[in-house]
């Protein structure tokens, strides 16, 4: 049996606002674990009920593979980056969905703020949206990897750049920062106040020495 990420994931959100409860697996209140095996499990793929089962059972994914569906594990309060406690489900669109913890309802979270330690695909998911290389933030929105994703006005993902475009891109708005910084510095007041002060100030000496230099010469 085959499953879309996209299936998942609309179940997945069906329980946004549930409670979390420690232990609980549904149909009305989940903890981490608890809450992506009974969405799997509605689409007929069973898998572990831990957190530390399901990352030895799933395939490893990288950050770069990750797609809607896919489960996104971290240490949690009570596990370890290589035997993880806490896991949720990525949504395809740079969030995780999850259960928290007590006193928490089943909530989406940024996948940047999710402090993510690995990644696995459960057996019999099929596409979704991908990650694809999620990364350098501007304003917000996030760009990354093999092929920078731009989402938005419902294009989704069909516009893609390179990392030697996006970092030759990167490198020009520094360069563009310098000069406007060099150039902010240069029309400062501050600036040509001390500039003045400092072309007053020799002045000033060379008209001195001229004067010390003639009463010298006068005695």
């Amino acid at each position: 049996m085959a499953v879309s990420g996209a299936d998942l994931v609309a179940r997945a959100k069906a329980k946004l606002g549930d409670p979390y409860v420690y232990g609980a697996t549904g149909p009305k209140a989940f903890d981490c674990s608890g809450l992506v095996q009974e969405v799997y499990g509605e689409t007929g793929i069973k898998i572990p009920r831990t957190s530390e089962e399901q990352w030895r059972f799933g395939t490893a994914v990288s950050a770069n593979e990750l797609q809607a569906g896919d489960l996104v594990f971290t240490a949690g309060s009570d596990g370890t980056a290589s035997n993880p406690g806490h896991v949720g489900m990525y949504d395809g669109a740079g969030g995780v969905i999850q259960a928290p913890h007590t006193g928490t309802d089943v909530q989406v979270t940024p996948l940047k703020d999710f402090g993510a330690t690995g990644y696995r695909r459960m057996p019999g998911v099929t596409g979704g949206a991908s990650a694809g290389s999620v990364a350098t933030s501007i304003g917000g929105d996030v760009l990354s990897g093999a092929g920078a994703a731009i989402s938005g006005g419902g294009f989704g993902s069909l516009f893609s750049f390179p990392d030697q475009i996006v970092g030759a891109f990167a490198d020009a708005d520094k360069i563009f920062a310098d000069l406007y910084h060099e150039f902010a510095l240069f029309t400062a007041p501050s600036t040509w106040i001390r500039i003045g002060a400092g072309l007053f100030g020799a002045v000033f000496l060379i008209v001195g020495l001229v004067l010390l230099m003639r009463e010298v010469k006068n005695q």
